[in-house]
């Protein structure tokens, strides 16, 4: 997430930011939740890796492996 995410987000209008779940923390997901977008985290494949930030507000994956999520 670029530290501009904000300024970038208004210009496109955008809906949703999307991010690697590897390199995102829980204030700036919940500093874009507070923006009033979308949060969307690509591509965890385990369950496991994301778990713990679906109380942050994260809004959903991009996965290569739906069905483990399915099953989660």
């Amino acid at each position: 997430v670029p530290r501009d995410w904000r300024a970038l987000t208004e210009s496109l209008d955008a809906v949703a930011v999307d991010a690697d779940y590897r390199r995102i923390d829980e204030a700036t997901v919940r500093a874009i939740k507070d923006a009033g977008r979308d949060v969307y985290l690509y591509t965890p494949n385990d369950p496991k890796d994301v778990a713990h930030m679906w109380d942050w507000g994260v809004d959903g994956v991009f996965t290569d492996d739906p069905e483990r999520f399915k099953s989660a």
